[in-house]
């Protein structure tokens, strides 16, 4: 698959590499606004673009017909342009997280992407994480036996950034980015929190903005309740948040389950090592237990199969993310060329498994539901006093609940 990068964020050069270690994909086209700055993020990525990349405008990236994908790493106040002007190119598109500044600007753009037969997915990159293989199985209705059903997620994604990125980077500028920590930070504890609790519908949050620049939230914290659908349980299942610009690096999250077992990771994000990722943790009343053991209990097949962390490079979650967009084009063009029709949005579900944590559901509505739980979260800041906030059921329309 040909992907042209529009743009060049620092996120971009960790992408590039990573369409470079992928299996099937490969870098043809560079796009900038300033030609000197384009040149030298070329030449400080050369290692993993090659000499026959090209580099070009915007315009001309979206409308080269040597691209087959479009992966777009701009500011978010600017992805509705930018997705629209490619889809209408009939490029498919990977979309850094925050996807939109709110899920009814995310489902308008969606349902021309949609019309325009092409595939839409947001850049996090812990959905293609060979950890959440295991995860996966844990969470699995089969294995309710197991770890129990989860009931509490508690999550925390937060780095001290300096007096220079809180005054110029684009993450703090209501222009560019206006979720700020929220969009940043707080995108991937409400994507866990989705995950542990089966994509259910939130039913209302509370949130309290602790810090904030220019009008963008820097710090805060939010407890969201979601519905039970389990007729059996009398608890509902809470995700508490919290993320900041200004506290120490940590990244981390813990499940607690309707039994004694805790499930636990400290590097569920960024993985301090891509060769050997940190544990994810089951712990019980008798003491933690690493996740692999706990698989023992599983048949074996499935634990040789789902468990193993690949030591390569070329299994680092972001050339696994590549990997899996790739095959996802590829299913949906080969069923469409069977159907004689482009990829339909009558239908939450995929065909193809992209992630082995999305529920079955397909990457666009994935991405809908966790912008829907941060508009959520957004309209609980606002509230006054900390008032809890119910989530509208109009929100995020077709491709939410």
């Amino acid at each position: 698959m040909r992907v042209g990068i529009l743009g060049t964020a620092d996120i971009a050069k960790k992408n590039v590499r990573a369409i470079h270690l992928s299996q099937y994909t490969r870098c043809v086209a560079i796009a900038g606004r300033d030609p000197q700055k384009l040149q030298r993020w070329m030449d400080e990525t050369r290692p993993w673009l090659g000499v026959d990349v090209r580099a070009c405008t915007y315009d001309e990236l979206i409308n080269d017909n040597n691209v087959d994908t479009v992966y777009i790493p701009l500011p978010t106040t600017t992805h509705k342009e930018w997705v629209i002007k490619t889809a209408r190119a009939k490029k498919h598109i990977l979309l850094e997280k925050p996807v939109a500044i709110s899920a009814t600007v995310l489902e308008e753009m969606l349902a021309i992407c949609t019309d325009c037969g092409v595939r839409l997915m947001d850049g996090t990159m812990f959905m293609h994480e060979r950890r959440y293989e295991a995860l996966a199985l844990l969470l699995s209705p089969s294995d309710v036996s197991i770890i129990g059903k989860p009931e509490r997620v508690v999550s925390s994604f937060s780095f001290n950034a300096d007096t220079n990125f809180i005054q110029t980077n684009i993450r703090v500028n209501p222009e560019c980015d206006p979720l700020g920590a929220l969009g940043d930070l707080g995108w991937y504890s409400i994507r866990l929190g989705l995950v542990a609790f089966g994509w259910k519908r939130p039913r209302s949050a509370r949130a309290h903005l602790l810090r904030s620049t220019n009008g963008v939230p820097t710090e805060m914290e939010s407890t969201i309740t979601f519905d039970i659908d389990d007729e059996n349980s009398t608890s509902p299942c809470i995700l508490r948040i919290f993320c900041s610009f200004h506290r120490t690096f940590q990244q981390r999250f813990e499940i607690f389950t309707n039994t004694d077992k805790i499930i636990s990771c400290d590097d569920f994000v960024l993985p301090y090592s891509e060769r050997s990722p940190g544990p994810m943790i089951l712990r019980t009343s008798k003491g933690p237990l690493h996740y692999a053991t706990v698989m023992d209990v599983r048949d074996e097949e499935l634990k040789s199969n789902n468990v193993s962390i690949g030591s390569s490079p070329a299994n680092c979650q972001e050339a696994r993310m590549w990997d899996s967009f790739a095959q996802l084009i590829a299913a949906t063009e080969t069923i469409a060329a069977a159907s004689d029709s482009s990829y339909s949005k009558s239908s939450r579900k995929e065909q193809f498994q992209w992630s082995p944590i999305a529920g079955g559901l397909s990457p666009e509505v994935v991405a809908l539901r966790t912008q829907a739980v941060i508009d959520l979260v957004l309209a609980a800041i606002s509230s006054e006093g900390g008032q809890e906030v119910s989530f509208s059921s109009s929100s995020g329309g077709f491709f939410a609940w």
